[in-house]
């Protein structure tokens, strides 16, 4: 059989993936659910499960229901899981992110049950368990540990450094030119309309139903989604640099870690699912990070980690012929 990678390229991990898409998030549900059955004589009858927004216990189960429900649930996210990372080409980032996601929720949703079933040993009615925020807290404190470590565990793959391929735009640039190409885009007014129309909704639920937390939360929200509204793309010897509007957050991505750029038009909605910084689940940019404020022509960024960046923005053949041109003289060619 011949072997068609190009050489020194790096496999896809895929035990690796597994593991940390499902394996780990399974682990951590059956543990959990041995974990509430070790308690089944200390606990009552039926223990509750579900608390009503002032802390008051409204729902219940049994104890073997509970644990059942625990390990299917975590089961379920290593199915999701396992067969969306498996299923055709899959990014080194994407598979992070479903890691991250199916191992942080399940760990996340399992810690905190745990805590609230253990809260309630020794009680002889569950109608008196009670809401403990530390539970909430501890869940979360989980999640983000177990979804840091299932990210650790799939390392970057893709292939080499190659020539730069005959179809990629490139520029003339001399052997000690300095050049700076810049441009800035902003997201279009249907997304600052969608956004203010969610902003209002929310008022209007906040002042009917008094949860001001959640008011407080849309606004951080909203907040982190302004900054990333407007922002200014530059490419120079520094390589590809993106920046907001307020100059934070930045994001830069060096011409060594660059294998070549390359135009595309890109659709918001069918590509991306929506405006903004996004990452593709489906679709030709499955894997592929996105700054995508509106529509039209973008610069693909091929890296050399196998990753996809796409940045939608005026005159993308010029900067993609640029960066190729910067790529190129950095490695001597």
């Amino acid at each position: 059989m011949i072997d068609t990678r190009h050489a020194g390229e790096r496999p896809r991990p895929t035990a690796r993936i597994l593991l940390a898409t499902a394996a780990l998030p399974l682990s951590v549900g059956i543990v959990g659910a041995i974990l509430v059955m070790s308690w089944r004589d200390d606990l009552p009858a039926e223990i509750a499960i579900h608390w009503a927004v002032r802390g008051d216990a409204d729902g219940f189960a049994g104890v073997t229901e509970t644990a059942l429900l625990i390990a299917g649930f975590c089961a379920l996210f290593a199915v999701v899981g396992a067969a969306v990372t498996m299923a055709g080409q899959m990014d080194a980032s994407l598979a992070r992110v479903i890691a991250g996601t199916t191992s942080g929720t399940a760990a996340f949703v399992t810690v905190m049950m745990v805590v609230l079933i253990a809260g309630q040993r020794g009680l002889t009615a569950a109608a008196e368990a009670s809401l403990d925020a530390g539970a909430i807290v501890g869940g979360i404190a989980a999640g983000v540990g177990i979804a840091v470590v299932a990210v650790a565990i799939i390392p970057r793959w893709g292939r080499p450094v190659d020539d730069l391929p005959e179809d990629a735009p490139a520029l003339s640039l001399g052997s000690s030119e300095l050049v700076t190409w810049t441009q800035s885009v902003a997201a279009g007014s249907n997304v600052v309309m969608l956004l203010a129309l969610v902003a209002g909704f929310t008022g209007v639920v906040t002042a009917a139903t008094g949860l001001w937390l959640v008011l407080i939360l849309t606004v951080l929200l909203f907040a982190l989604v302004a900054l990333m509204l407007s922002i200014r793309v530059t490419i120079d010897q520094r390589g590809l640099t993106i920046t907001s509007a307020v100059g934070w957050p930045k994001f830069n991505t060096a011409l060594d870690e660059i294998d070549h750029a390359k135009t595309a038009t890109v659709n918001p909605i069918r590509h991306f699912g929506g405006y903004g910084f996004r990452i593709a689940a489906f679709g030709p940019y499955r894997g592929a990070s996105g700054f995508v404020m509106r529509g039209g022509e973008a610069i693909v960024l091929e890296r050399v980690s196998g990753r996809r960046l796409v940045v939608v923005v005026d005159d993308a053949a010029t900067a993609a012929g640029l960066l190729n041109a910067l790529v190129q003289r950095e490695r001597g060619r």
